[in-house]
């Protein structure tokens, strides 16, 4: 390791206020805040633009002084690592680990087993960063945010219809929106640069051209691309200027 950037969010119930630890060759940004469950995804994603790594410490599970804060960001720290896959993040980088003022340096130890997985990964090279940039836009739609935020009770006590879904099912179904979401933003951050055909997205993108012209299709009927002639017999698109 040499000079990396780690942001460290701790629940100042998990270490009796602050904790501001120190370690040769990291520069460590701690930030204390009342839970860990209140850790928005956009704000971790955004993390990677500037940080090497993101660690969570919060209270065990059962020991929440907000009932169940750390189960949800336990849960949304599943969602996110799918993203940072789909990003070209290692999500090693990020991860979430318990720590309790009875159990006394259970903090310095979470830490340091981060730590211990963090070396190996060194500083964050981001081949292509707009897929970053792709993932957070993921994590803002409103739609992707209530589903995941609702995980628990979408599989304890199910719809407003009293469905209840498996978590095999939830995972299927939330794995298929996540990558759906996380492509068209892909696409739609290309073509504000510039204006491009199905064929030269899905080489791009490393899809099939079938599944482009899809995202293509969604990202028209949302009013977010527009034509922009066309290549041969190709017609080309471009994303719409905002007002």
């Amino acid at each position: 390791m040499g000079n990396e950037k780690l942001l460290l969010i701790h629940c100042d119930w998990s270490t009796e206020g602050e904790f501001k630890p120190e370690k040769p060759d990291i520069d460590i940004n701690s930030v204390t805040i009342k839970c860990v469950g209140r850790v928005d995804p956009v704000l971790v994603l955004e993390s990677f633009t500037d940080h090497d790594g993101v660690l969570l410490i919060g209270c065990p599970i059962g020991d929440c002084h907000f009932i169940d804060g750390n189960v949800h960001a336990d849960l949304r720290i599943k969602m996110i690592h799918k993203l940072m896959d789909m990003a070209g993040v290692e999500p090693g980088r990020l991860a979430i680990k318990w720590a309790s003022p009875s159990d006394e340096g259970s903090a310095m130890k979470a830490l340091d087993e981060y730590l211990d997985g963090f070396a190996e990964l060194g500083k964050l090279r981001l081949e292509i960063p707009e897929k970053l940039n792709a993932a957070r836009f993921t994590m803002e739609n409103y739609r992707m945010r209530a589903f995941v935020g609702n995980e628990l009770l979408l599989i304890e006590e199910g719809n407003k219809y009293g469905e209840k879904l498996s978590q095999e099912e939830y995972d299927e179904i939330a794995d298929k929106a996540l990558g759906l979401e996380f492509y068209r933003n892909w696409i739609h951050l290309i073509l504000k640069t510039e204006s491009l055909s199905v064929k030269q997205l899905a080489k791009r993108v490393d899809l099939d051209t079938k599944d482009v012209l899809g995202h293509i299709v969604k990202l028209n009927d949302r009013g977010l691309i527009q034509r922009d002639g066309v290549d041969g017999m190709s017609p080309l698109y471009i994303a719409m200027e905002v007002q």
